[in-house]
């Protein structure tokens, strides 16, 4: 009995060692994992950019369409002359108006950030009435056959109000051009030309920069360009940050812009197609019946013969032709009794004798009704041979 408890308590004590010792042999400890952006950061590229000049006391607004921008509608944007615009596409379409419109807030003492980014080798924005309305180009660094290589970037460098350099990543493959009597205020540039430019308009500013997309999520931490950003617009009150997306059908912007003149339109088309139908008929005959000369025939005679009571004529004429392809059919039963020619009808059609009989050989008197029945029997007949 005490070997056995003995033994119990040795278990005991093993178990416990070996637990004790999985327990502190076991390591704990965090695993990262990437989950990508989410939803919010890839539809707003400048989140991080808002984020920051809100944390500064700046608040910010982001928008995606030009047009609301000074707009009559009731959701127009119209930024007063303490607060800041930036324009993020130099290649979104800027209609005269507004470019009208943004240099005259911009005279009144507005601040314009816009930027000059240019694609394909192009050297003016046509489709911004802005930029040519100031006469702002870019003038390319490569030519066409240097444009796959790899092209050698380096950080422009500026100083803060304070004097401090600040390296931001704006140098690119081409530099902004301006009229010569434009009325430069500061500019970033070195040998290759301008990199930023600040034109004074009035009583206000425009900064044109090769590109904003230093200041995009994926950039806004890369060299100084956060301290830029912060060094324009730390004394606005509000900033409007303008990136447009690309722009729907066209026929969906009719859509939505004047969707009475696209049912209009549908419904001239519909009454266009009516018109065509009633004049030149359907375009497809569904259902149609085609029927022989022959049946034709056949149809119009028999009313013919019913009205002159000569309608015993139509059957012997019918039924003559239905023997005459019988004997060609079986040239054994040419001038056959009528018990023959019946049994071969019969195998034919697989109708019974007697109906037979009365289509081919019965001579007892019809009415109209009769009549019709017994000549369609006959047609039949008269196609299955």
């Amino acid at each position: 009995m005490k070997t056995e408890k003995l033994q119990q308590l040795i278990l005991l004590l093993l178990t416990l060692i070996v637990g004790i010792y999985i327990v502190a042999s076991v390591e704990f400890y965090d695993e990262t994992k990437d989950m990508g952006e989410s939803k919010e950061v890839r539809q707003q590229p400048y989140l991080a950019s808002k984020l920051l000049l809100e944390r500064m006391g700046v608040a910010t607004t982001i928008e995606d369409d030009y047009r609301r921008l000074f707009s009559d509608t009731p959701d127009a944007v119209i930024p007063q002359l303490d607060e800041a615009i930036i324009l993020v596409d130099a290649n979104a379409a800027i209609s005269q108006r507004l470019g009208e419109e943004l240099l005259s807030w911009v005279e009144g003492g507005g601040y314009l950030i816009t930027a000059v980014n240019a694609e394909a080798f192009q050297d003016s924005f046509r489709a911004n009435a802005l930029l040519e309305k100031l006469g702002v180009g870019v003038h390319w660094l490569v030519d066409d056959q240097l444009a796959l290589s790899k092209f050698d970037q380096k950080e422009s460098i500026l100083n803060d109000p304070n004097s401090h350099k600040i390296e931001a990543g704006l140098e690119s493959s081409y530099r902004i051009t301006l009229p010569e009597d434009s009325d430069i205020f500061y500019t970033v540039s070195n040998e290759d030309g301008y990199t930023l430019i600040q034109l004074e308009h009035g009583e206000g500013l425009i900064t044109f920069v090769t590109e904003t997309f230093i200041w995009n999520n994926q950039q806004l931490a890369q060299h100084d360009n956060a301290i830029l950003l912060v060094s324009f617009l730390e004394n606005m009150s509000h900033v409007y940050v303008f990136n447009p997306k690309e722009q729907a059908h066209w026929f969906i912007l009719l859509y939505h812009y004047a969707a009475e003149f696209v049912w209009l339109l549908a419904l001239l088309i519909a009454f266009s197609l009516w018109q065509l139908a009633s004049r030149f008929g359907p375009t497809m005959s569904l259902f149609e019946t085609t029927q022989s000369y022959f049946t034709q025939h056949i149809k119009v005679a028999g009313d013919h013969y019913w009205e002159q009571g000569n309608q015993h004529l139509l059957l012997a004429e019918v039924r003559n032709h239905i023997l005459l392809m019988v004997g060609n059919k079986w040239p054994g039963a040419k001038g056959a009794e009528a018990q023959k020619i019946i049994l071969l009808l019969q195998e034919l059609s697989g109708w019974s004798p007697d109906t037979i009989n009365k289509l081919m050989f019965a001579d007892n008197t019809l009415n109209q009704s009769q009549f019709t029945q017994c000549m369609k029997g006959l047609q039949q007949l008269r196609k299955m041979l």
